[in-house]
């Protein structure tokens, strides 16, 4: 056979061959292009999984203050000691003791126990005693809460939280609400007023009622239990602009930041502290920050310890 011959019968046969797979192709158009489908349908599927992975940290976070909420904080990774617990202290002993290799402790009760801030226990009342309330009981400033891990406008809740300092001292954060009908209204309307859709006070005004309540005696209350001999050390005003990144700090990171912005010595996290967080009403002439209501437009952080201390 002829080359020719040869490559016109493969023609042929390739020819015949296509035109088979054309024909069975056609015949089962319908069952490919539902094969076709499925395949698109599973590749989106994939696709959508993959960017479902992407870490969180490329998009920014945002604090979110919706009806008077305080977006829920992050807590310290360190579990907290209950206030009613015991602290064992390790004490040295004279040179005979010492000698003989022995120690011996002593045990020193915490100041605030005797109050269960643990989640639904009884309520609480901080109270800051302003000049001549102990004549007139009306001339005090009271937050009454109840201790929770969850703090939603509304219910009398307060977040808390107990944490070690960046000064390895001890903080128990409440974090309670000012709006109207707010655990801690009385304090915010007392620092600021209330005007309609803002505070009724200016900056200068706001810094004259911070310095009228510095040193205020505080005493805690929670049914029976009565504790006295605390001392209103500070109040601190983190402005509308920082709030965002304040809120998404843990909370021991988040009261470093506040006296960072605020320009404040942070030796007052020497002492063993009990901090009431709190919001803010815009103040009159203050610009509008995107984001926050005219309620959730500053924080305030009420810092009391010990008068001993």
């Amino acid at each position: 056979m002829t080359g020719f011959t040869i490559r016109s019968l493969a023609s042929k046969y390739f020819e015949e061959k296509m035109k088979k797979l054309y024909s069975f192709l056609i015949k089962h158009q319908s069952r490919f292009d539902k094969i076709m489908v499925a395949c698109f349908v599973l590749g989106l599927v994939l696709v959508a999984f993959a960017l479902a992975q992407v870490p969180a940290w490329v998009n920014p976070v945002e604090a979110e203050f919706i009806d008077h909420k305080l977006p829920q904080r992050m807590a310290s990774a360190a579990p907290g000691i209950n206030p009613t617990e015991e602290i064992v202290v390790s004490a040295g002993v004279d040179a005979v003791m010492e000698s003989a290799g022995q120690q011996a402790t002593m045990v020193k009760r915490h100041p605030l126990d005797g109050i269960d801030f643990s989640p639904s226990s009884k309520r609480i009342t901080l109270e800051i005693l302003l000049d001549g309330s102990q004549a007139d009981p009306s001339a005090s400033i009271k937050v009454p809460f109840i201790p929770g891990d969850h703090c939603e406008f509304g219910e009398a809740y307060a977040c808390v939280y107990d944490f070690t300092s960046s000064a390895i001292k001890r903080v128990i954060l409440v974090s309670a609400h000012s709006g109207w009908g707010g655990e801690a209204e009385s304090l915010r309307d007392y620092l600021e007023g209330s005007g309609f859709f803002q505070a009724a006070l200016t900056e200068d005004q706001i810094k004259d009622k911070v310095r009228s309540l510095l040193g205020s005696k505080i005493s805690i209350q929670q049914g029976e239990i009565v504790l006295d001999g605390f001392r209103l050390i500070d109040i601190l005003r983190v402005p509308a602009q920082y709030i965002d990144a304040y809120m998404v700090l843990p909370v021991e990171q988040a009261l470093d930041y506040a006296f960072e912005v605020t320009h404040t010595d942070p030796g007052l996290l020497d002492h063993d502290l009990l901090v009431l967080e709190t919001c803010g009403w815009k103040l009159p002439g203050e610009p509008s920050v995107a984001g926050l209501e005219y309620t959730s437009s500053a924080i305030y952080l009420v810092f009391v310890k010990l008068a001993s201390q």
